[in-house]
């Protein structure tokens, strides 16, 4: 299946009223396609203005924005509009609170609605020397009620990035053939350089209000799923998983599709319908066991 297969498994734009979340210039649902709205950060006009020297966006092709993004989330953005799917390609790592994230896309999706995402698999990308996000993370995130990124979720972000693609590419991280730890780091010694008096600054100034955009989460195939078993257990969910594609080999991302559960169904149902919808995928190697693999005779 294509990209665009995948994020539109379980929906028929044709026939459908449906959202789309940081489209920029690359919507998977193009306005052609039937009726579909765009939301993002920042009205046409402003992200035209951030995006024009981007060499990786085409300012002038970006969707018309309908819905700004801001305080109350989605649905202070859409009002009493309803929709049938929502589609976030490359969206929900920017969310400072993903379990927030996930009722709000509920409250504003008609009965069986859909949300499609894209995720990026955080081992073959510039987020591959972080820890994937623990459970307890999202957790504290939600119940916090974060609506900005979170001091620890920025200097994460930017300590740990790494140079991927650049002096080390995807296709290297999947061949094997580099381990984490020799994979060079892109920020690290700016980041150490403002010790404690600037990192101080940057608390402040997320203090005041200043929106820092960062990876809030990075996720593995594995991880998305624990966390989706966390919620259903912790009634914290509203959607049993539809469909599920893991990370193709030499791809960065994988694929996931959520449909709403019945209003009416009892906190039990509920549990059981998402648990009974997860797929089985086989967690990440450690890399003491990766290095037993490489050494085993071929």
């Amino acid at each position: 299946m294509s990209r665009r297969q995948q994020l539109l498994a379980r929906i028929d734009p044709t026939h459908l009223r449906g959202l789309e979340i940081g489209a920029l210039c690359n919507p998977v649902v193009r306005s052609g396609d039937g009726d579909v709205r765009y939301a993002d950060h920042l009205d046409t006009p402003a992200l035209r203005a951030k995006y024009a020297q981007d060499p990786n966006v085409r300012p002038d092709e970006i969707v018309p924005v309908r819905y700004v993004l801001g305080a109350g989330g989605l649905p202070a953005a859409v009002g009493n509009d309803r929709f049938d799917y929502l589609v976030a390609s490359h969206v929900i790592e920017h969310v400072p609170d993903v379990v927030g994230f996930l009722k709000q896309a509920a409250s504003i999706l008609a009965p069986d609605g859909i949300v499609s995402l894209a995720v990026p698999d955080k081992r073959y990308t510039f987020d591959c020397k972080r820890e994937t996000t623990p459970v307890s993370a999202f957790l504290e995130a939600h119940l916090e009620g974060y609506e900005r990124p979170s001091v620890r979720q920025v200097i994460d972000h930017f300590l740990e990035q790494a140079d991927v693609p650049g002096t080390v590419t995807e296709e290297r991280l999947w061949r094997g053939d580099v381990g984490w730890d020799a994979v060079p780091y892109v920020n690290r010694t700016t980041v150490t350089g403002l010790g404690e008096a600037g990192l101080r600054q940057y608390l402040q100034a997320i203090r005041d209000g200043q929106y820092i955009d960062a990876h809030c989460s990075v996720f593995t195939p594995h991880s998305f799923i624990r966390l989706l078993e966390a919620l259903a257990q912790l009634g914290m969910l509203d959607f049993a998983v539809a469909h599920f594609a893991e990370t193709p080999p030499g791809g960065m991302e994988f694929f996931v599709t959520l449909q709403k559960l019945p209003a009416d169904a009892s906190a039990a149902q509920r549990r059981s319908a998402i648990l009974a919808s997860l797929p089985t995928v086989a967690p990440p190697l450690l890399d003491g066991e990766i290095a037993r693999l490489q050494q085993q005779p071929r």
